[in-house]
Parts: structure tokens; C-alpha cells; sequence
């Protein structure tokens, strides 16, 4: 039970982790922040590739 309840967790924690981010670089290439130290294109271009496999 605790091992299924974790495993749940973690996955939560990833999508919601995952869609924060694909948005904050959206929301900055929005804006026009393309040269962002947070690394806007790095984050979309991993997220496309992990869409795709």
C-alpha cells in the first residue's frame, strides 16, 4: 500500500513538474525573453523529445 501511494506521488509531483515548466518557458518566449539563463528552449526541446518516444 505505501509503495503503490509513493509511486503515485512521484508521478503527480512529475507531471505537475513538468507542465510548470513547459509553461514558464512559454510564457517567456511569450514575452520575448528568448536568451533566458533559465534555459527556455533547453526545457521545450526536452519536452518534445520526450513526447515523442
Amino acid at each position: 500500500m505505501w509503495n503503490n501511494w509513493l509511486k503515485q506521488a512521484v508521478f503527480l509531483y512529475s507531471v505537475l513538474y513538468t507542465f510548470a515548466t513547459i509553461l514558464n518557458s512559454v510564457l517567456y518566449l511569450l514575452k520575448g525573453h528568448y536568451e533566458d539563463p533559465n534555459g527556455n528552449w533547453h526545457e521545450l526541446d526536452r519536452a518534445i523529445w520526450l513526447f515523442q518516444s
